[in-house]
């Protein structure tokens, strides 16, 4: 018994914090996809207001791609960042696809289930560009 602790209790250990580290790294690449779809809201003109923000660049939405395609299991995911990132797909950047796109990403995580209704999940946008 004793020698068995002696062999496994590192290597629980050493899983543990591996799966930890994973967790926190596919937070941050996580986040990183939420700002880059905030920023392709920012860019869009919606009603009267101008455009807040330059749309991302080719080299921020392959990066955070890339690091998706690294650490995500979900297709949907995938698939729904890609949608936000081409703007071929015309109507598919609306904020009930955002909360979509949010919930997939805390479910992911591991985080409990919003009871909020996708398209009740906000994105803020004040009338002054600052």
């Amino acid at each position: 018994m004793l020698v068995a602790q002696f062999f496994l209790q590192p290597l629980i250990q050493e899983k543990i914090k591996a799966h930890e580290e994973l967790w926190l790294h596919k937070k941050q690449v996580y986040i990183k996809a939420i700002e880059l779809v905030d920023k392709r809201f920012d860019s869009m003109i919606f009603g009267n207001s101008e455009p807040i923000a330059k749309e991302p660049t080719t080299k921020e939405i392959n990066d955070v791609f890339r690091d998706l395609l690294m650490v995500c299991d979900n297709e949907k995911i995938i698939i729904s960042f890609s949608k936000f990132m081409d703007i071929s797909v015309e109507g598919y950047c609306c904020p009930a696809n955002r909360g979509v796109f949010i919930k997939l990403l805390r479910k992911d995580l591991g985080k409990s289930t919003l009871t909020i209704e996708d398209d009740k999940i906000p994105y803020f946008r004040t009338h002054s560009n600052k």
